[in-house]
């Protein structure tokens, strides 16, 4: 598999399916829109090669951050947004509906696509082998309220054992889940919607940068 040229490292193949790491820097965006369009979209092309045999080249848009969670169902895609996620509550153990994060306690999500990185990671496909990668662009959510005084960013860092690609993302449960617009499950768990954002929390309406995924708390 190549990008704009530049092979990218195969992680896993599957019959229909092939997942792999994008390298970090992709050849020059084409752009696909009209002279007279003012959409400034940026693409890739992307292109197979087995045995020696290409495939067409299709394009792919390229963005620099774009944030993507790891659900339980990874690799399959859930357009409706309604997954759950693959998230570790605080003691270890995986998060579903009989395993609720306590509220208050820091859960850890998964993510991948977040953007250059401190120090850089510029093997694609590498493995980590310590938690010194840092994003760049910070990263919150709705679940941290809104202040006159922007809060801390989350605690995000690369994941040793796994693939460079891939983040570790601490987040604590707000303390009070009324007004967070999540789904009694019966059992006194509540299922929560958890998305991304792409700066400090704000009063109004503000859409989630990521996928949003399911976290269930008691």
């Amino acid at each position: 598999m190549r990008f704009g040229g530049i092979p990218a490292a195969i992680m896993k193949t599957a019959p229909g399916q092939l997942t792999v790491v994008a390298p970090e820097k992709l050849a020059l965006p084409v752009d696909a829109a009209p002279r007279e369009s003012k959409v400034d979209d940026r693409f890739t092309t992307v292109q197979l090669f087995y045995n020696g045999v290409a495939s067409n080249a299709v394009l792919m848009p390229v963005a620099e951050f774009l944030p993507g969670l790891l659900t339980l169902e990874y690799p399959n895609l859930h357009p409706d947004q309604n997954a759950d996620g693959n998230v570790r509550n605080q003691d270890g153990t995986p998060n579903d509906v009989n395993h609720p994060a306590a509220a208050g306690s820091t859960v850890t999500f998964y993510g991948t696509g977040l953007g250059a990185t401190k120090p850089p990671t510029l093997t694609p496909g590498a493995i980590a082998n310590s938690t010194a990668a840092v994003p760049v662009t910070p990263l919150y959510s709705f679940f941290q309220p809104f202040s006159l005084t922007p809060p801390t960013p989350y605690p995000v860092s690369s994941l040793p054992g796994f693939v460079s690609a891939m983040f570790q993302i601490q987040v604590q449960i707000p303390t009070t889940l009324s007004g967070r617009g999540g789904t009694a499950v019966g059992n006194g768990v509540t299922r929560l919607g958890f998305g991304l954002l792409p700066g400090p929390p704000i009063p109004e309406p503000f859409a989630a940068i990521s996928n949003t995924v399911n976290v269930y708390v008691k």
